[in-house]
């Protein structure tokens, strides 16, 4: 797993923590999660499910932040009807930092299914976004990309969400001027005798 970020951004991140479960890397005042939770098959999944998520929050508690979007492969359907152990650690994680699914950000008729085994036909909702409620209305879209160059049983999910950026980082981002002059020798300002008198000599040497 991983976080790619735009060169132009890359001096404005700091990585705060980086596991086989999870990366979180800060951008200003906001921290942005990835995350890859244990599946349904994972023997003791529950406990490792409490385990990670309990990391991520002492993470973030020693931070200084503002914002957070936490998101990715979570393996858990939190639009289900079914209640189960799973979902409700995630529910309470989320809870505890202030955050928001965005799932209802989706446009009208997407159910967000971004799991998807073509030979049975099983799909499921198990990919996800959450946001700090301060970010909620900042989030410009939410959508499952569904892409034929795409061979992954998971089809990708964006989120289009407007961060605020202190003034600070607006400054740190900006292309610093060069201070630097580009310095070129022009022949007809220079010193032509002593050219004549230091060609004579090299030249005369292999003569």
């Amino acid at each position: 797993m991983a976080i790619l970020v735009k060169n132009k951004y890359a001096s404005s991140v700091k990585l705060v923590k980086s596991s086989n479960r999870y990366i979180i890397l800060q951008f200003d005042e906001t921290l942005l999660i990835n995350v890859y939770l244990p599946c349904s098959s994972v023997p003791g999944r529950d406990d490792e499910l409490l385990d990670c998520l309990t990391s991520i929050e002492n993470d973030v508690n020693d931070t200084h932040y503002s914002n957070i979007v936490f998101g990715g492969d979570m393996n858990i359907d939190i639009s289900s009807t079914c209640g189960n152990q799973s979902r409700s650690i995630l529910e309470n994680f989320v809870r505890d930092l202030d955050l928001t699914f965005a799932d209802d950000k989706l446009p009208i008729g997407d159910c967000g299914t971004t799991f998807r085994v073509h030979t049975s036909g099983a799909a499921s909702a198990i990919d996800h976004f959450a946001v700090s409620h301060s970010l909620y209305d900042n989030i410009k879209e939410v959508k499952v990309i569904d892409s034929g160059i795409n061979l992954s049983d998971h089809a990708p999910l964006l989120i289009d969400v407007k961060l605020p950026v202190s003034v600070k980082a607006r400054t740190d981002r900006m292309p610093k001027q060069c201070c630097s002059k580009n310095m070129s020798f022009r022949w007809d300002q220079g010193d032509v005798l002593q050219y004549y008198m230091l060609s004579y000599e090299l030249l005369n040497s292999i003569l």
